[in-house]
């Protein structure tokens, strides 16, 4: 099976085909992106043909990479991060007359509670399986004996209708596609960075990305919460920009990535001077109290957030990851660490345990733990549905016309058989016209060649790589 997601951030829309492996472990095959423009501002589609653009730019760019081998994509699975997704908690208490066993006939009118909730002007894009608490936690309650009663406690994650609207009408009404489904952005990055210790465990992911910091809360691998705070990366970059007087957000941001440090030291080193423009230094101590200032805002909401959620028990016992961009500033861990209580992790790079072991051998893989990729992974990681087919080509006209003329007994009306013609690409195709084949477990019938598929995907990526222009800090 080879798996298509999307991506929809606020500064770019990126797309990702992948297959994986017996073990579930990822084999990426290619990568695109785009900047939005401003197609997707605080979580709404702002610009609908914009929006179409993007998407059908890099959607364009995948089908490129499928149509030597005559496939399509036929349906994607969607990310969503920004503030138009929240969490909703529901809890349910279930009374007995007697000392009873749970049944599965109690398991499945859980579930069946769980697809009945609703809430007006918002769209369900997830919901995380019922947890029964007997009177402990249960995460597989069947046969368990219930005294008097128990409970049941539900999560779901909703979108606005609106923007959920629009994604369907242009990727299923316009495109033709279908979305297979939708998942919060959040529980994609918790996904492909997260080792999960037992679970108990009180795991918060917390990922600081360019226009947003996402905050979600789990118990084992079971989401909790989920919040969207609207501050993230880009906030420090326009700090920058206004405090100095800079000619442009980018350079600012430039000039975070190479100078920005989390803790406002005063070493002799921090009393340099560097220049931000032809005739302007700037004093790197000046430079880190704007910097820090920002940064300590952005952290003790995340701080605030978490402990409103947690006793004083658990905020010792639980573990706490920060990912993203932003945490590549140096010092940034132990700036963080003087905030919160308890396990702190901070994981500026992503995890490479979810890719294929055959893939993590060639040495060109190795630009893969950079965190942009965290959401497409994590996406990939959480699909279930293949989702490219075969295009329809000359061969399979004739049999379908040679079919209708058995069933009907009439003579094939004379007509021109074309061909279905690809979507023209907006980007400059790759030659390389190398065989892959699926995975064995797919059962499917191809004579592509395994060894093949492993070069062109690194050719692939090769090539993205050094052609994205897109700044790692707005991924």
């Amino acid at each position: 099976m080879i798996f298509a997601v999307v991506d929809l951030g606020s500064f770019a829309i990126s797309g990702m085909l992948a297959k994986k492996d017996e073990m579930g472990q990822i084999i990426p095959l290619t990568y695109a992106t785009v900047p939005s423009q401003k197609a997707i501002l605080r979580g709404k589609i702002s610009n609908v043909e914009e929006f179409r653009t993007c998407i059908k730019k890099v959607l364009d760019e995948l089908n490129g990479f499928l149509k030597p081998q005559n496939l399509h994509i036929r349906q994607v699975y969607i990310g969503l991060n920004s503030q138009g997704i929240q969490s909703h908690s529901e809890e349910e208490t279930v009374l007995l007359e007697e000392q009873t066993p749970i049944s599965q006939e109690m398991i499945d009118k859980a579930w069946d509670k769980l697809n009945s909730f609703s809430y007006e002007g918002r769209d369900m894009i997830y919901r995380n399986r019922p947890i029964f608490y007997i009177p402990e936690r249960m995460t597989n309650p069947l046969g368990e004996i219930c005294k008097d009663s128990f409970q049941i406690k539900y999560t779901l994650v909703s979108a606005k209708s609106d923007t959920i609207h629009y994604i369907r009408k242009i990727i299923e009404d316009d495109l033709r596609l279908k979305i297979a489904s939708f998942f919060p952005n959040p529980l994609a990055e918790f996904k492909a960075n997260m080792n999960i210790r037992h679970n108990e465990a009180i795991n918060c992911f917390v990922n600081m990305g360019g226009g947003t910091t996402s905050i979600s809360t789990y118990r084992g691998e079971d989401l909790e919460r989920l919040y969207i705070y609207p501050f993230g990366g880009i906030n420090i970059s326009k700090d920058i920009l206004l405090a100095f007087k800079m000619s442009s957000l980018q350079e600012a941001e430039e000039l975070k990535l190479q100078h920005a440090q989390a803790m406002n030291e005063t070493n002799s080193n921090r009393h340099k001077t560097i220049p931000i423009s032809e005739d302007k230094e700037i004093s790197l101590s000046e430079f880190d109290k704007t910097v820090s200032a920002r940064l300590r805002e952005i952290i003790k909401n995340i701080r605030h957030i978490l402990d409103k959620l947690h006793n004083t028990t658990e905020q010792q016992n639980r573990a706490i990851t920060i990912s993203g961009a932003t945490t590549g500033l140096t010092s940034f861990e132990a700036f963080a660490r003087g905030f919160f209580a308890g396990q702190l992790e901070v994981k500026p790079k992503l995890s490479l345990a979810n890719f294929s072991q055959a893939f993590l051998e060639d040495a060109r893989s190795k630009h893969f733990d950079n965190s942009k990729f965290a959401t497409l992974v994590g996406l990939i990681l959480l699909a279930k549905e293949d989702c490219v087919e075969t295009r329809a080509g000359l061969s399979e006209l004739f049999t379908s016309d040679e079919t209708t003329e058995s069933q009907t007994n009439s003579p094939i009306p004379k007509k021109k058989l074309v061909t279905e013609e690809p979507i023209d690409d907006e980007f400059e195709e790759d030659e390389d016209d190398t065989d892959f084949s699926e995975d064995t477990s797919s059962k499917s019938t191809s004579k592509f060649k395994q060894p093949s598929i492993f070069k062109k995907v690194i050719n692939t990526f090769t090539t993205v790589s050094e052609d994205d222009d897109i700044d790692e800090d707005f991924d």
